[in-house]
């Protein structure tokens, strides 16, 4: 009889656990579909937002009035380029050579420093310049090609 009352006891016991637990577990499947619905709706929200403002883009793209107005800026900003990079070229222009007529007592050594030349890194171009070898024989009277330096 004891037993028969033990295992009745447990039996019931058994049943109410399960019956707290289907009821958990049911209760948990709800509140789970209830935040994937509400996932749902927010993503649809976040979707239609997004359609909005791609038709909002297509529309500017299609208009008209608009691309002609991008269109004239662009265009005044490549004048505005194209005007600065040709002041820029005026700026900086060089004359190709100078000519200079040699006075007693002058090294071309001084003479490339009174024009703002570097003789040792114009060496071959003088030489060239002035169809001579040996630059170091220079000598009064003679007319020197120099290269100019770009204008600043």
């Amino acid at each position: 009889s004891e037993l028969s009352q033990a295992q009745s006891e447990g039996l019931s016991e058994l049943s109410q656990a399960q019956s707290e637990g289907l009821s958990e577990l049911s209760q948990a499947q709800s509140e789970g579909l209830s935040e994937l619905s509400q996932a749902q709706a927010a993503m649809q929200e976040d979707l239609l937002a997004m359609e909005t403002k791609v038709d909002a883009v297509s529309e500017a793209v299609n208009d008209t009035a608009a691309n002609d107005a991008l269109s004239s800026q662009i265009a005044a900003v490549h004048e505005m380029l194209t005007d600065w990079r040709e002041s820029e070229a005026a700026e900086t222009e060089t004359d190709p050579i100078i000519e200079y007529v040699v006075k007693r007592g002058d090294t071309l050594i001084e003479i490339c420093n009174k024009e703002g030349l570097d003789y040792y890194e114009i060496k071959s171009l003088l030489q060239e310049l002035n169809s001579k070898d040996n630059l170091s024989m220079i000598e009064p009277g003679e007319t020197l090609v120099l290269p100019m330096l770009p204008k600043k």
